[in-house]
């Protein structure tokens, strides 16, 4: 991987072209694979991860063909899959590890899954122990990958989630519709509902009140669904936030995903003085979409977060602590013991990045204070090789007086291919 370059930039300037969002176009294909007819999902310039799970469907048998930013796949109905002649390699996304280990637990033969060095670190037993319970014959390292899951006939679950994982719950969810046995969850809060909308839009009997959801027993075939993958929030935050830095800046971000379960950042920006606008509001197929422009920001001002609005911008949490790296007095934000379990622990890189560029930061107990300062210091940051730490660090660069070098930084390629050039 190279290494990257940020000179301090003042102006940020733009229009961006936006990946697909990963997480909605992760689930598009998993379940339109279990499904019986062709699907046809529009995706503009999908990442790695992504392609990591279009890799896995096709060594699981299911045909997909690809022309520019069409996906074609054609389904093979939920027990339909073929055994993989050799491992199936998920890359970095624990998305494609989680999911498919959900889909791979019900069928009839046996799947090993690894990853990267990044992925085999990450904890999957908090979905090992609910599919073990549901029969599945799983085995692992540690609690973490390689995978071995030897298919089983599963039972019923009714299952209290201890940590609010959408990843964990579309597994389970998965799993049910795969097995035709009925999922009754309980999430400690709300996490995103990508999976709970495609089900729903597909006619499968789910029902969501609140924080349970629950699956109902389905044995009909399940109908192939087109789908039209809007612009990734993920992806939109790294710009948004840069606009929120650069001392004059001029941002459109075109069809964004505004679903409230991933949009927390922009609740917190409002608060913080940023004047988002929003226009041109629609729907594509069950999800929403709209327009999103910020302006030059003068002063952002620091907030303190609740602890149920964190899982609707756990992605975005390092960008928010860059932000409250730059506000006017001290930024509160509770329970971010999840960010040590992403791609890197990346509460324990953005605390030393931003010691490094100057700013007070203090820890207690799993609760964050980051007290804002007038402007940051470069120098050269790794970013564990994780995708999101290389895009904020190269977003931090408008807000400090010196170069930030990134090291290994074309990481970002994992989930937003053309970021560099989009932030150029």
């Amino acid at each position: 991987m190279a290494d990257l370059s940020f000179a301090p930039r003042m102006h940020l300037q733009c229009k961006v072209d936006l990946p697909a969002d990963k997480s909605i176009l992760h689930r598009a294909l998993i379940i339109n694979a279990m499904a019986e007819g062709e699907a046809v999902i529009t995706a503009n310039n999908y990442g790695n991860d992504n392609g990591s799970t279009i890799s896995a469907l096709q060594s699981l048998g299911v045909p997909i063909a690809i022309e520019k930013h069409t996906i074609c796949i054609q389904g093979v109905g939920r027990q339909g899959f073929k055994q993989a002649e050799s491992t199936i390699d998920c890359g970095n996304s624990g998305t494609t590890m989680r999911l498919l280990s959900g889909v791979l637990a019900a069928q009839n033969f046996t799947s090993k899954l690894i990853g990267d060095a990044s992925l085999q670190q990450r904890p999957m037993q908090r979905i090992v122990t609910p599919l073990q319970a549901m029969g599945a014959k799983i085995d692992t390292a540690n609690g973490c990958a390689p995978l071995i899951i030897q298919g089983a006939h599963l039972k019923p679950l009714h299952y209290d989630l201890p940590v609010a994982s959408a990843q964990v719950k579309s597994a389970l969810l998965l799993a049910g519709l795969a097995s035709a046995q009925t999922v009754s969850l309980i999430e400690p809060q709300v996490t995103r509902d990508h999976t709970e909308r495609l089900l729903q839009a597909m006619k499968i009997p789910l029902t969501v009140n609140q924080q349970t959801i629950t699956l109902e027993p389905y044995s009909e075939a399940i109908k192939a669904l087109d789908v039209n993958v809007p612009g990734d929030f993920s992806a939109a935050a790294f710009f948004i936030t840069a606009a929120c830095l650069a001392q004059r800046a001029d941002v459109s971000i075109p069809k964004v995903s505004i679903n409230p379960a991933r949009t927390g950042l922009l609740r917190y920006l409002v608060l913080m003085g940023v004047p988002v606008k929003m226009s041109n509001q629609q729907w594509y197929g069950h999800e929403p979409v709209a327009d999103i422009h910020i302006k030059t920001v003068k002063r952002l001002n620091a907030v303190q977060v609740r602890p149920e609005h964190i899982p609707s911008l756990i992605d975005e949490l390092p960008l928010l602590f860059l932000l409250a790296a730059k506000a006017q007095g001290t930024t509160i934000i509770p329970n971010i013991g999840e960010l040590q379990y992403k791609e890197c622990d990346r509460l324990k890189a953005m605390m030393s990045y931003l010691r490094a560029m100057g700013v007070a930061v203090t820890l207690d107990d799993d609760k964050i204070a980051i007290t804002g300062v007038d402007a940051l210091r470069g120098g050269e940051f790794d970013c564990l090789q994780d995708h999101r730490m290389a895009m904020t660090l190269a977003v931090a660069s408008f807000a400090t007086t010196e170069t930030v070098h990134v090291k290994q930084g074309d990481c970002y390629k994992v989930s937003f291919p053309n970021f560099l050039q989009a932030i150029s």
